[in-house]
């Protein structure tokens, strides 16, 4: 998957430094990156937090930090009972994912007074819901 996204930055011109990040520890200098994408990583690791604190400690100011995430469903939903009842299975099946999270407070909250997030959530009755953004 990297081979692609390097050919179509070199075709656009666009500067790319890819990572592959095992755990919660980024190897990244302190405010050195304009971006930082994730997919349908929060979901899935150890500790969420530490992850959106690397994110931070990493973004320059003004960064943008782009997501896709999986997100918990609104209780009493059966979108919920039915998350709740495959939950194991899921995991073991999704490489450790948890679509049971609720990282929407997590990932929305500010880092700091001045910066923002706006996110939506999507999906189909099928999937668990997913959480999109820019922040």
């Amino acid at each position: 998957m990297h081979q692609g996204l390097r050919a179509a930055a070199d075709k656009h011109g666009i500067e790319l430094d890819l990572r592959t990040v095992v755990d919660e520890r980024m190897d990244v200098e302190d405010a050195s990156a304009g971006s930082v994408i994730t997919t349908l990583v929060l979901c899935t690791v150890t500790d969420p937090r530490a992850v959106l604190g690397e994110v931070h400690r990493v973004l320059r100011t003004g960064g943008c930090y782009a997501f896709l995430e999986h997100v918990v469903a609104p209780e009493r939903t059966l979108t919920r009972r039915v998350q709740k009842a495959v939950a194991k299975p899921w995991t073991w099946a999704f490489e450790g994912c948890s679509c049971e999270r609720d990282l929407a407070p997590l990932i929305t909250r500010p880092a700091s007074p001045t910066s923002t997030c706006s996110a939506r959530c999507c999906g189909r009755p099928s999937s668990p819901p997913t959480l999109r953004s820019r922040a």
